[in-house]
């Protein structure tokens, strides 16, 4: 019974909470816990189910390049990019054809290479490009709306994983009360 507004943005239209993307979360949590915590060796003998071993490494980079290591575990670290590419291998087909389209986005911005093969900087510059600092452009809009979703992921995946648990100082389980009825 919903109608279609005018005028609004794909963005708006995607940020807007169906009952499907709730569940979808809510599994993704729940794969995210089960995740052990990982090292930096065990992201290089990943084989992912969802995506192919260029795209893969692809996602590594570019989730290490929005939280990399400090005094705190990366996002590969944290496994960020198996909770991806598990929740991703489950999502419906529209949702995996556009975040494929994103990865696909980053190889043909690296202009004649591959994202991965890029120097840091170069990578660097490319992700700034797309930003949510900046305005997209029309060459622009499918990396900015790709790079949005993968920020959101990228946080999402961390901070509820064991590893972000640990970073924010939260039990590395949650103890939940059985709620009584009405």
């Amino acid at each position: 019974m919903s109608q279609k507004t005018p005028g609004r943005s794909l963005a708006a239209k995607r940020r807007r909470p169906t009952r499907r993307g709730v569940l979808a979360a809510g599994v993704g949590a729940a794969a995210a816990a089960a995740l052990p915590l990982q090292t930096a060796s065990a992201a290089v003998d990943w084989q992912p189910k969802f995506f192919t071993p260029e795209q893969g490494a692809v996602l590594q980079v570019v989730c290490d390049l929005i939280l990399p290591k400090t005094s705190t575990p990366s996002a590969t670290e944290a496994g960020v990019h198996e909770y991806i590419d598990e929740a991703l291998s489950v999502a419906e087909a529209d949702e995996q054809l556009a975040f494929l389209g994103g990865l696909a986005w980053l190889d043909d911005r690296a202009r004649g290479s591959s994202f991965v093969a890029l120097a840091d900087a170069e990578q660097v510059s490319l992700l700034e490009e797309i930003s949510d600092e900046r305005s997209p452009t029309a060459e622009t809009r499918t990396g900015a709306a790709f790079f949005s979703d993968l920020k959101e992921r990228v946080l999402f995946g961390y901070y509820t994983s064991k590893t972000g648990r640990q970073v924010l100082g939260k039990p590395e389980g949650v103890r939940r009360e059985k709620l009584k009825g009405c």
